[in-house]
């Protein structure tokens, strides 16, 4: 079993349970390992998914465990040890996240981790899922280049993508004066995380997000944030 960590320093790669079913819920926990970095544990991205699953009527909830390091490539997880044991469990889902500028600046290496990563999982049974992230604030228009990196690697390893970034342009475009994006106009505010949970809470359980609860946002930036997942999801573009 992997060990339990308390998260100490996001340079630090941590292997820890980071959302887990309540006790009471029915059927097996769908099992899932979230390579990734900070994009995922900025705001707590999979408790929040964790809370919605809770709060809709599906047999099987979350369990998420994490393997996250701020600023980690898939480069840089592919040669850590404790990745190499965690594959060898069995998991139901393995979530994989490059490095936000790594799609644009190094697509090779993202393919190539990628696809090392995307075997392994399916060696053990696991469904992939690729978590497509958004551009910087500066450059918008580089989210075609991310998403076409992921749909590349997507390809090759039979994945499916979940696509926040597409996701969160839908939310900027319906309301430009919208703020989804922390100070340093990379990472997201609680918003912009909300938006990543409703895509994932799709794409892991089929389920469209429209009227699930409101998790540190409004209810109008929940309804609108449900929607554009739907939406962009349905669209598969």
């Amino acid at each position: 079993m992997l060990p339990t960590l308390r998260i100490v320093a996001s340079a630090i790669a941590l292997i820890l349970p980071i959302a887990q079913p309540r006790a009471n819920t029915f059927g097996a926990p769908l099992r899932i390992l979230w390579i990734g970095n900070s994009y995922t544990y900025v705001n707590e991205l999979p408790k929040i998914i964790a809370q919605l699953a809770d709060s809709s009527k599906l047999e099987r909830r979350p369990a998420i465990t994490g393997i996250l390091k701020g600023g980690e490539t898939l480069k840089g997880h592919w040669a850590n040890p404790a990745l190499q044991a965690a594959l060898a469990e069995k998991w139901d889902v393995v979530v994989l996240q490059e490095q936000s500028t790594t799609p644009i600046t190094a697509p090779d290496s993202m393919f190539k981790y990628g696809k090392l990563l995307g075997d392994a999982a399916q060696k053990i049974g696991a469904r992939v899922v690729l978590y497509v992230s958004w551009p910087q604030k500066t450059r918008p228009a580089a989210e075609d280049t991310i998403v076409a990196a992921y749909r590349r690697l997507g390809d090759a390893t039979h994945a499916t993508l979940a696509l926040a970034g597409r996701a969160w342009l839908d939310v900027i475009a319906q309301d430009p004066s919208v703020e989804l994006y922390q100070n340093d106009g990379s990472h997201p505010d609680p918003q912009g995380s909300y938006i990543a949970a409703c895509v994932f809470y799709e794409v892991l359980f089929g389920k469209s997000p429209v009227g699930l609860p409101a998790i540190g946002v409004t209810a109008a930036e929940a309804k609108r944030a449900q929607e554009a997942a739907h939406r962009v999801l349905a669209a598969g573009k």
